[in-house]
């Protein structure tokens, strides 16, 4: 079993780095594509690359180096990374949808209200609530959780045992909150464009320019619609699913008269839930594989990004630039 999780953690984060990684390159070479919707685009890709490193890293370590890799230290540390990674996406989901807002509302202005220190403001801010959501979460874990364990066999089935109830039902539901905000904007875009899209009253001269600028940002939305889409099917029964087990967990405590998160009887419910059959894991694995082949897929829909890596890898066979 050792060995299926070792090639299936090596081919899917070969998988994740690859296909997420072109991006990034790709929107660095060419000017053109240094736009707000591409520098968001890429900072997912960035998160989405630095997991793919946690599944290469992780299976080879625990049959190399199985001291360091079942530390319980250590597995903290790669679930707060994995953690960032999952906030950082979701946060930008949701500049990604207020970015199409502001272009439909505004599509005149919009060059003039987003711009590169938009962006840049935009990334600062998902930072900070990244360091402040994983320093509440590990702190809250010390200060009144039980002792941290020193060993951890199932690192990655072990959210709760590793951050406790609480802080998983914190972590969890932020990210959901996000995750509705993103939706929200999302529906109210949506309508917008259904209604331009719909639309058959003749422009007046003054409002070409505003017509054809408008459904050029509509365009764009059904595009990143799609990505979106695609992020929430994963992201989002994953933080269900987990603030459903955290708050159950701490529930039981709870009524067992232990702390929230505390005591030995908490210790042994959050350890009896880290334990999970090693198919589960196979299964996330695959299903994290053909989210990333469909991402690929999907950021490869957009004429200007397909233009552009077609360009960057085939070269002058192919004349797109002139």
């Amino acid at each position: 079993m050792m060995a299926v999780k070792i090639l299936i953690g090596s081919l899917l984060g070969l998988l994740i780095v690859t296909t997420s990684g072109v991006l990034p390159v790709v929107v660095a070479r060419y000017k053109h594509l240094h736009t707000a919707t591409n520098y968001h685009l890429c900072v997912m890709s960035i998160a989405d690359c630095v997991v793919g490193l946690l599944f290469i890293f992780y299976p080879w370590m625990r049959t190399f180096w199985p001291s360091l890799a079942f530390s319980g230290v250590l597995c903290a540390l790669l679930l707060l990374v994995n953690l960032a990674c999952s906030t950082v996406s979701n946060v930008t989901m949701f500049w990604l949808a207020l970015d199409r807002r502001t272009a439909v509302r505004n599509p005149l202005l919009y060059p003039l209200l987003v711009t590169r220190f938009t962006v840049r403001r935009q990334l600062l801010q998902t930072l900070g609530l990244v360091l402040v959501l994983a320093g509440y979460v590990i702190t809250s874990r010390l200060l009144t959780g039980p002792s941290f364990p020193d060993e951890i066999s199932q690192c990655f089935l072990s959210w709760q045992l590793v951050f406790g109830h609480v802080g998983t039902l914190v972590s969890n539901g932020v990210n959901l909150v996000l995750s509705c905000a993103t939706i929200f904007l999302c529906v109210e875009v949506l309508l917008v464009a259904r209604r331009t899209s719909r639309s058959n009253v003749a422009a007046l001269p003054h409002e070409l320019a505003e017509r054809a600028r408008l459904r050029k940002h509509v365009r764009t939305f059904y595009y990143l619609l799609r990505v979106m889409v695609l992020y929430g099917v994963c992201l989002i029964p994953f933080s269900v699913s987990s603030l459903l087990k955290a708050f159950m967990g701490l529930k039981a405590s709870l009524e067992d008269g232990a702390t929230p998160g505390g005591g030995a009887e908490a210790a042994s419910v959050l350890t009896m839930d880290s334990e999970e059959p090693q198919l589960w894991w196979i299964v996330l694995a695959v299903l994290r594989g053909a989210f990333h082949l469909v991402d690929s897929w999907l950021f490869c829909s957009s004429p200007e990004l397909r233009h552009a890596i077609l360009h960057y890898f085939g070269g002058d066979r192919f004349d797109l630039y002139p």
